[in-house]
This record gives C-alpha cells, sequence and structure tokens, in this order.
C-alpha cells in the first residue's frame, strides 16, 4: 500500500545543481477543548512512520513516503510545492482492529517553494480525519449495533470505538440500535465533520432491567507530538 517517490521517476538523491530538499515539521491543531477521552500524544518514532505526499503545480512527484525516509529525497527548484500527510491510509484506517477502525490523522501544507541546495522547512498542521463512535456498555446482557451509510455493520457487547471515514460530499448516516432482554433503543445520527461521538448505554435508574441511551459529541481530537512543541488551548 505504500509507495515511494518514483511518480515521475526523479531520482531520490541528488545534490546537483538546480534541487533541493522539503524538511516537513508535523504540528498539532490548536483545540478549545481538550479531554482524556480525545487528546493523542504522538512519539517521533510514531510520527516517522506518517506518510508524505508531495505534489508540484497539482501533481504528484512524491507519493505515501514515510516521513523518516524523504529526508534522503531531492527536489527540482521551484514554486508550487504542497505537502499532504497522513497517520494511516482510509482504507487502514476501516480495516484495522477486525473492522472496527482506527484513528487517522492528516495535514495538507501551504503552497511553498523549494531552494537550491538548501532544506526547505515546511509546518504541516495535523488534525483528525475520521470519526469515532466510542460505545461505553455500562448495562449488562446489552447489544449495540452500528449500521452505517458506509455500508459497515458492527455489534459489540462491550465498550469500544468504532473509526469511520468522512466522504467530503455527503454525510455519514449511522443507526445505533441497543437491545436488552427483549427492549429495543434505536436512535439514527447525521456526521459531516471530524469528531467523536459518545454512546453511553446506562441501566435506567428508576427499572434497572431496562436501559437509557445518551448520545453526546465531542470536538475532533487534538494530537500533540514530543518532539514539537504544540500551542494547545486548556
Amino acid at each position: 500500500m505504500l509507495a515511494g517517490c518514483n511518480v515521475k521517476d526523479w531520482p531520490e538523491t541528488g545534490t546537483e545543481e538546480g534541487r533541493g530538499y522539503i524538511e516537513v515539521k508535523l504540528q498539532g491543531k490548536e483545540s478549545g477543548t481538550r479531554s482524556e477521552s480525545t487528546s493523542s500524544v504522538i512519539s517521533k518514532e510514531e510520527a516517522d512512520l506518517f506518510l508524505v505526499t508531495v505534489t508540484h503545480n497539482g501533481e504528484v512527484v512524491c507519493q505515501r513516503k514515510e516521513l523518516m525516509g524523504l529526508v534522503h529525497l531531492s527536489f527540482p527548484v521551484g514554486n508550487g510545492y504542497k505537502v499532504f500527510v497522513e497517520s494511516i491510509t482510509e482504507t487502514q484506517a476501516i480495516e484495522a482492529n477486525d473492522g472496527w477502525g482506527a484513528k487517522r490523522f492528516t495535514g495538507n501544507s501551504k503552497s511553498f517553494g523549494v531552494v537550491s541546495g538548501k532544506p526547505t522547512s515546511v509546518s504541516v498542521p495535523c488534525g483528525q480525519a475520521n470519526v469515532a463512535i466510542n460505545i461505553d456498555l455500562e448495562a449488562s446482557n446489552s447489544k449495540v449495533t452500528l449500521v452505517a451509510s458506509d455500508g459497515r455493520q458492527l455489534s459489540t457487547e462491550i465498550s469500544r470505538v468504532a473509526y469511520f471515514n468522512l466522504n467530503s460530499s455527503d454525510p455519514l448516516f449511522v443507526t445505533i440500535t441497543v437491545e436488552k432482554d427483549g427492549e429495543v433503543i434505536q436512535r439514527e445520527i447525521t456526521i459531516e465533520e471530524p469528531q467523536q461521538v459518545n454512546v453511553n448505554v446506562k441501566p435506567d435508574e428508576v427499572d434497572m432491567s431496562q436501559v437509557t441511551l445518551n448520545i453526546t459529541y465531542e470536538d475532533a481530537f487534538d494530537v500533540e507530538f514530543e518532539y514539537i512543541t504544540v500551542p494547545i488551548e486548556d
């Protein structure tokens, strides 16, 4: 699933005149909210595995190269470069963990130029790219089923998290069904931007044999890189 920087068959190394280097620095996005359930600290070792795609005037010139491998590459001098980074691919984000998915962070740089014989430092702000549905299942003998508009259906009898990719043009529709001892509760939600949805299933305070379903929403995950000082609002 990973490809090197050979889209235009440019040499991966070289110090010849008219070429320069790109030094990518990942940064977390500032956020007004911060909680233990949504914040992530990414180590240098993890960040080095982020996949980097470089474009020049809209054309891909380096595709999904691990960040740690980018230091060995040179690019022709010129303006109109952009960098896109992703922690994992969209496919990996939904296939990981037996189909329950994984967090995915992405980021885009501003346009920049490459200077001959020198490294160009490019800061890329990274943020959450997918949806996390956090199922907190406190009621015993209960099952939660998620049916999403992307065609996936997931069921669980324990607390866990499901991740879904977002389409830029269509919202994500998810039907949440809770079953307990013949009782069925069903809700439909619509998600249009990266965020965490908390699905809390608890015993009813009056009748413990029944359940209550509470759904809350949180802003996108904060992400912080250990080897970069990132201003995060408290």
